[in-house]
């Protein structure tokens, strides 16, 4: 999967209920300031905004940096991982519960806060706390991405540009398509997951989990993982406390 545009293809608005591996997971809100179909553009706009092969993120529309919710890259190392030394262990089953939070706790308020907890062996495992340069968090909201933005010295800031929340409440209520999947990154072979990215950064934030920079390259991926499986199932949606017991 690449991240950068074809001139016929779609600005989209992504949220990252889950992305995981065996190592490490995160929630990830992604608004987008365009939602249409780049076919619609003109010659002119065409040449100010496509986003061509080989580009970086920030010289097209679409494909802006979200706000992730990964403990490990606030030095929470022991959330969740392989093994029974990890609060929520990726070798056994487990439900993952989002929240969407609203001003005033109705359908049709404005989200204010995206919430994740998990559930195994009948445990309630909530997010952790994560301190975010002096500041608590363990939900998204759009004063947890400004802080972590800041946290992390990060010079851009799409999540504020293309209207945080609120935007993401947008494309909740206009309807968004689940889609489930194992997939790969021939872009930046899923380094932002679970490995160090940039592959050099030595700043906070920049750790996002154990993996070596020379993992996930596809080219090895395919081949040598091309039997690998995943089982979702179950998947409810619902009023908070409707889907789930705990």
């Amino acid at each position: 999967m690449n991240a950068c545009l074809k001139k016929t293809e779609t600005c989209i608005q992504p949220l990252l209920v889950l992305s995981a591996s065996i190592l490490r997971s995160l929630l990830t809100s992604y608004p987008e300031a365009f939602a249409f179909s780049l076919k619609s553009l003109s010659a002119s706009s065409l040449s100010r905004f496509v986003c061509l092969v080989g580009c970086g993120s920030y010289e097209g529309v679409c494909d802006k940096d979200g706000c992730d919710l990964n403990p490990y890259r606030y030095n929470v190392y022991d959330f969740y991982g392989p093994g029974d030394s990890f609060k929520v262990n990726s070798l056994k089953p487990m439900t993952v519960v989002t929240q969407f939070i609203t001003t005033d706790g109705t359908d049709s308020g404005n989200l204010t806060e995206i919430r994740r907890f998990y559930v195994q062996d009948g445990v309630k495992i909530p997010s952790p706390q994560l301190d975010v340069g002096g500041t608590t968090y363990n939900a998204i909201s759009d004063s947890f991405c400004a802080d972590s933005r800041a946290y992390f010295d990060e010079p851009h800031n799409g999540f504020k540009d293309n209207g945080g929340m609120a935007a993401m409440g947008d494309a909740l209520d206009r309807g968004l398509v689940l889609t489930m999947s194992i997939w790969d990154d021939h872009y930046a072979h899923m380094l932002w997951l679970d490995s160090t990215y940039p592959v050099n950064g030595t700043t906070q934030g920049n750790a996002r989990g154990s993996c070596p920079t020379t993992s996930g390259d596809p080219s090895d991926v395919e081949v040598n993982a091309a039997n690998s499986t995943v089982t979702y199932s179950n998947i409810k949606v619902g009023a908070i406390g409707t889907t789930n017991a705990l």
